[in-house]
């Protein structure tokens, strides 16, 4: 065993935590809409990733019951977040959409989250930076890349990454999701 790899560990699980728990909760805190839980918080990012999804397509993507999901969806609805239809080939499944005020929360929370990574990272040198970006870009593939559920990293950026994504530069600049989705 290299002799740094517990130190690593106990680093990547307190950035995992960080960005996790106290980064979301703190902008979560500053954008504060309707008291926003990051569990709520997850299913705008999914619309904002995804497009209009079913009720029963958000229990699948988050591993939760139908029941739960639909609680969910009934408070973003409430909040004026969200935006509900039934479908027009099947009346008994309900289609959900961000709203107008649901897309302007993640814009908030986009943008708050890229300034508090822009002023936690603003530490390191141009040089620091890309050696950063190489070494996370080369843990991704020899990791991330292995996971059954490589959908839920995937979504996250919809395939906007593009070459920047470490993912992809393991797939011969391809992004799975895409192919996946049959865009590309």
């Amino acid at each position: 065993m290299h002799p740094e790899l517990a130190h690593i560990n106990k680093n990547f699980r307190i950035i995992s935590q960080y960005i996790s728990d106290i980064l979301e909760k703190d902008i979560l805190n500053e954008i504060n809409p309707d008291h926003l839980s990051p569990s709520k918080l997850s299913i705008l990012k999914i619309l904002y990733n995804y497009g209009p999804l079913s009720g029963r397509d958000f229990a699948d993507i988050l591993g939760i019951s139908r029941a739960a999901a639909s609680k969910s969806i009934d408070q973003l609805y409430k909040a004026s977040l969200v935006n509900r239809r039934t479908n027009s080939s099947d009346r008994r499944v309900l289609v959900v959409s961000l709203s107008v005020k649901g897309s302007e929360v993640i814009d908030m929370y986009y943008n708050k989250r890229n300034d508090y990574m822009q002023e936690n990272l603003g530490v390191f040198s141009d040089q620091e930076m890309e050696d950063l970006k190489t070494l996370l870009d080369k843990y991704i593939q020899s990791s991330v890349l292995k996971s059954k559920d490589i959908e839920l990293v995937c979504m996250v950026c919809n395939g906007t990454y593009g070459s920047n994504c470490g993912l992809n530069a393991a797939n011969d600049n391809q992004c799975e999701y895409l192919i996946k989705k049959g865009v590309a």
